[in-house]
């Protein structure tokens, strides 16, 4: 993969895990129009064209929300809907617009149930800030200094908004990410661990495997799966639980 490709498909890659997140202006930032020159031609026909690339938009849309905790059920319906609209449409501009829509309309739905119940502005800025920078090293202390707050207040509003640390919030969303990288990309255990900011290999692995129950690599493989109750710790967005996490 060439240096114009590997940055394309890293957007696309952003894009979609901005859109699994809730976060719109991330999303926005990395929107790319359908049917670009790096894109497969599926059809000689323009519009066939666009639609077909439209439906695999909408279905990765659906597939990271759901991969996200949004129900099957809201996520079907949302698919469908979309792609019945694409479908009736014989107007290249309006597929296109279709597509900002369906993107605002998965972000928003995201948005609301990750933050649904915190009504603290400072709070839900907190967790979109680390939302956005899940793979840069992030701490109390780089969280306080964005909002401008102090680390103990902090830590206080957080802790009473969500019921958990923000240490622990942190660690969800970079296995999380982690999940998603290991199904979706090429990446090596090591490299995921390298680009979530993880401490070494060996804190991801044991971290992994501790909360998960398996350890990545056989996670990629599909031959073990991850209990519910393991992947609602991840999924769902603050939930209580009995693991321990690194300050």
């Amino acid at each position: 993969m060439d240096n114009k490709s590997k940055s394309l498909y890293n957007k696309k890659t952003a894009f979609y895990e901005s859109i699994r997140t809730g976060n719109i202006d991330m999303a926005k930032a990395n929107l790319i129009p359908l049917c670009g020159e790096e894109d497969t031609r599926y059809n000689k026909d323009d519009l066939v064209n666009l639609k077909y690339h439209f439906v695999i938009a909408v279905s990765m849309m659906a597939r990271f929300c759901f991969e996200g905790g949004m129900p099957s059920e809201e996520v079907c319906a949302m698919e469908d809907k979309y792609i019945e609209m694409a479908d009736a449409s014989d107007n290249m501009e309006e597929i296109q617009e279709l597509h900002t829509k369906a993107m605002e309309e998965f972000c928003n739905c995201m948005y609301e149930m990750r933050f649904r119940g915190i009504n603290s502005v400072q709070v839900i800025n907190a967790i979109k800030f680390i939302n956005s920078h899940i793979d840069e090293r992030i701490t109390l202390t780089v969280v306080a200094e964005h909002l401008g707050i102090t680390m103990s207040h902090l830590s206080h509003i957080f802790k009473n908004a969500t019921g958990e640390k923000i240490s622990k919030y942190i660690l969800i969303r970079k296995l999380d990410a982690s999940l998603v990288m290991l199904k979706n990309t090429k990446l090596s255990v090591s490299e995921i661990s390298y680009r979530l900011k993880f401490t070494s290999q060996s804190y991801f692995t044991k971290t992994f495997k501790k909360i998960l129950g398996i350890s990545p690599r056989q996670y990629r493989s599909g031959k073990f799966t991850i209990s519910p109750d393991a992947l609602a710790c991840i999924k769902s967005p603050f939930i209580e639980d009995e693991f321990e996490f690194e300050e």
